[in-house]
């Protein structure tokens, strides 16, 4: 389990859980995707530039991401 809060978070919009218990969060205002460790711990940016409003988020069976920008 990934402890998660919203603070330090931009709009956080989406979630979605990676193999390795790690979060990925969709943050609105900042337009970016960010990844906080599974156990916790600082969210640092995971995908960032491209994005102009991340709204959600979706994993296949492979592992593949899948954001959901507007």
């Amino acid at each position: 389990v990934t402890p998660y809060s919203t603070a330090g978070h931009d709009f956080p919009t989406g979630l979605v859980v990676a193999d390795d218990g790690s979060l990925r969060v969709a943050e609105l205002n900042a337009a970016t995707v960010a990844r906080v460790p599974a156990g916790g711990g600082a969210a640092t940016a995971f995908a960032a530039g491209g994005f102009s409003n991340p709204l959600a988020m979706a994993r296949d069976a492979a592992g593949t991401l899948y954001v959901g920008n507007t």
